[in-house]
C-alpha cells in the first residue's frame, strides 16, 4: 500500500487538564483525520494487514522563501524530527493500514533534501513482510 500526505505531520505531546486526565491536542486529531481520509482516498477500502509489517516513510519538505535565491537544495536539518513524523504516521494507521503498530518490525524514515517545491510531501509505503 502506497499513499501521499500533501502536508508534514507532527505528534505533539499530550496534554493535562487540572484534574489530571491527558488528552491529545486538536492538532494531532485534525492532522490524523487528513492522514486517514488520504489513505482512504487513495487504497480504498483495505482489510488492516495481520503479520509483520514494513513501514517506510519518505518526507519531502519545501524551502522557506527566506533562504538565498542560488541555494537550491539543502539538507533538512530542521524541525520537526523525522522519527516524530513516523510516529505520527504509525498513530494514524493503527487499526487502519495494520491492526497494530507493533506489528512494524522495519521501520524506515528518511528527510530528504529540501527544495524549491510549492508544498510538503510525505509518501508512505506499507508492506507485509514474508519470512
Amino acid at each position: 500500500m502506497r499513499f501521499e500526505i500533501d502536508f508534514t505531520p507532527t505528534k505533539r505531546r499530550p496534554r493535562i487538564k487540572r484534574n489530571g486526565q491527558s488528552y491529545d491536542p486538536k492538532e494531532n486529531q485534525r492532522e490524523k483525520r487528513a492522514m486517514v481520509a488520504a489513505f482512504k482516498a487513495q487504497c480504498g477500502a483495505v482489510v488492516p494487514l495481520e503479520g509483520a509489517v514494513s513501514v517506510k516513510v519518505d518526507i519531502y519538505r519545501r524551502m522557506p522563501k527566506n533562504r538565498p535565491k542560488k541555494l537550491l537544495r539543502e539538507f533538512d536539518t530542521y524541525k520537526p524530527d523525522a522519527d516524530n513524523i513516523a510516529k505520527a504516521v504509525l498513530d494514524a494507521m493503527n487499526g487502519l493500514a495494520f491492526v497494530d503498530d507493533s506489528q512494524v518490525v522495519s521501520l524506515t524514515a528518511t528527510k530528504h533534501d529540501r527544495t524549491r517545491r510549492e508544498s510538503d510531501m510525505v509518501a508512505v509505503e506499507i508492506e507485509e513482510v514474508a519470512r
